[in-house]
């Protein structure tokens, strides 16, 4: 099941739509629109940075926190 503790599922979705995303449509507004570059490149800079925090989210240990943990004590 896909939680927000889980982020298993959409990150293994998104990282590919993400590539397919830069391969195709960034590098055709590059070619077609030279002058939106720079927002081509902030784009993927912004693609870069949501892959490796979903890539640390994934790694993190995700036991639950003391104070989030609801089991009775």
């Amino acid at each position: 099941m896909e939680t927000p503790t889980n982020p298993g599922r959409f990150t293994r979705l998104l990282i590919p739509h993400s590539k397919a995303e830069e391969q195709v449509v960034y590098f055709a507004i590059k070619r077609l629109v030279p002058t939106e570059g720079s927002d081509v490149d902030d784009g993927l800079a912004e693609h870069q940075h949501v892959e490796e925090t979903l890539k640390e989210l994934l790694a993190a240990d995700r036991r639950p926190l003391a104070w989030t943990d609801s089991s009775p004590r």
